[in-house]
């Protein structure tokens, strides 16, 4: 089938439909099913204030400048 990065509204509801045809089991179905196998998600934004010096420091910095092997006990990749 083909793709699309559109996922608003007509889209969405053909992608559920085509969930439907192909599996015979609904999103919600499927959903429950993801979250049985790997876990519940779970997110939580957390916003820190950055200077306009701040926020031109980070927007320029390069992979190569980035020397932390973890980020919040994550490794970084």
């Amino acid at each position: 089938t083909v793709w699309t990065t559109d996922k608003d509204g007509l889209i969405l509801c053909l992608l559920a439909a085509e969930i439907v045809a192909v599996t015979g089991r609904s999103p919600s179905e499927r959903y429950a099913a993801l979250t049985e196998r790997h876990g519940s998600p779970a997110y939580a934004r957390v916003d820190a204030p950055a200077t306009r010096e701040q926020k031109a420091v980070l927007k320029g910095l390069s992979p190569e400048q980035v020397t932390a092997t973890e980020l919040a006990g994550e490794p970084i990749v």
